[in-house]
């Protein structure tokens, strides 16, 4: 656990270094949308990944769809990491960008090497994007 929020850590600090001087504020809406988009690719992760359980796909088409659910995830990491709250939900924020970057690990994992075994963690991210998202009502 101790790695994966060192991991989440440095992903996001690489993220927002590389994105200096381009932050952009996000309305209460717009990271709620992202927070949706981040729930969203979890979800279908999750669907995925027991798909894969049951042996109902391809180990060619898994990781391929995979690498695209995690190119989404590394989407919305961008767009949080670059992100400033600008109704001081900084914490819903910074807990959005660990919550994408745990996804994008989990999903890199995954392209590598499918395995249904990452399922509970992205339940938990789908549930925290929620929480979040609940948050900002």
């Amino acid at each position: 656990m101790r790695r994966i929020t060192i991991t989440c850590a440095l992903s996001i600090l690489t993220l927002s270094v590389s994105g200096c001087g381009k932050s952009k504020s996000l309305s209460d809406d717009e990271l709620r949308s992202e927070l949706k988009t981040l729930g969203s690719v979890a979800s279908e992760a999750v669907m995925f990944s027991r798909q894969v359980q049951e042996d109902r796909v391809t180990r060619t088409f898994a990781s391929a769809h995979f690498r695209y659910l995690r190119d989404q995830a590394d989407e919305d990491l961008q767009t949080l990491a670059k992100a400033q709250s600008s109704n001081g939900h900084e914490t819903v924020l910074q807990e959005a960008r660990m919550e994408a970057s745990a996804l994008r690990e989990e999903l890199t994992k995954l392209s590598d090497a499918p395995a249904g075994n990452a399922v509970d963690r992205m339940d938990e991210i789908q549930h925290k994007s929620k929480s979040l998202e609940d948050s900002l009502r």
